[in-house]
């Protein structure tokens, strides 16, 4: 009789939709990712978002995007399962999407940008500033943070004036592109968000199983949530 013995460095992958595989010492897993939520507040005018160009709902952005947690190395065992994806926002309801494929940015979110338009109401110019924060839950931040390469922005006070951070959040103040401008111009590319505005803190990366089971508890259905207002100052204030 034949018998065939499934050598220690193989695995089998378990994958599921929003799910990116990991690979670690002889085995496959995989990781959840946290939902988008877009929440704006605006005193005068309107804010929109948009995507190469094309206008996009909030509700759009909310519904087809997460933030998935990915490898940046797919190792397992010897196995070498190329350049993982890291920790990108993606399309998770894009027909064809296969995370458990080594490569799958064609389906990540993009850029998308945060557009004002001016208010038609206001016959007196006045002045627009603008404001955004992200927050993740503080379980999440130990494993991640604001890669200020790819989007400006710092660490937010929970003193900050603006903003209701969630007491079990973690939140960064965003730079916009254009912090003020005259209200009676329509204003693009307020703030661009782009996909992969996060990073795995130094040696925060799982290594092994174990740490992974940890981040995917921390992880544990949470979400990303973004916030932008824009208040007006009319010339007599």
């Amino acid at each position: 009789m034949l018998k065939v013995i499934l050598p220690a460095i193989a695995g089998v992958a378990i994958v599921g939709s929003g799910y990116a595989v990991w690979y670690f010492n002889g085995s496959t897993t995989t990781t959840a990712s946290l939902n988008l939520k877009v929440t704006d507040a605006v005193e005068v005018g309107s804010l929109s978002y948009s995507q190469s160009g094309a206008t996009i709902s909030k509700s759009s952005l909310e519904a087809n995007n997460s933030l998935v947690f990915d490898q940046t190395t797919r190792k397992g065992g010897v196995l070498d399962h190329g350049t993982g994806m890291g920790v990108q926002f993606v399309n998770t309801t894009a027909e064809g999407l296969d995370l458990n494929a080594d490569d799958y940015t064609s389906y990540f979110m993009g850029n998308f940008d945060v557009n004002y338009t001016a208010s038609q109401n206001n016959s007196t110019s006045g002045t627009v500033y603008a404001r955004g924060y992200v927050a993740i839950p503080t379980s999440i931040a130990t494993y991640i943070t604001l890669d200020t390469t790819k989007v400006a922005g710092e660490s937010l006070s929970e003193s900050d004036d603006y903003f209701s951070i969630p007491s079990d959040y973690t939140a960064f103040k965003l730079t916009p592109n254009k912090g003020q401008f005259n209200d009676n111009a329509n204003t693009s590319g307020l703030f661009t968000i782009t996909s992969d505005m996060f990073k795995y803190n130094d040696n925060k990366e799982p290594a092994n199983i174990a740490q992974y089971d940890e981040l995917k508890a921390a992880i544990n259905g949470g979400s990303v949530k973004f916030s932008f207002t824009v208040n007006y100052v009319s010339p007599a204030d």
